[in-house]
């Protein structure tokens, strides 16, 4: 899903609040140390995330 880091367009096509895509966002900067709203932090998040799903 490619949303451009939307929040709100993200929480429309989720069928979700945008505050709960905020939260969700938020949990995922405190667990793993990278930021999604920055963009150098994004682009490390899709590579692990991709490598993982490479096995």
């Amino acid at each position: 899903m490619n949303r451009d880091g939307s929040v709100g367009a993200v929480a429309e096509a989720l069928g979700l609040h945008r505050n709960t895509v905020r939260y969700r966002m938020q949990q995922i900067s405190e667990l793993s140390g990278y930021d999604p709203n920055v963009t150098s932090d994004r682009v490390q998040l899709w590579i692990a995330l991709s490598a993982l799903e490479l096995g």
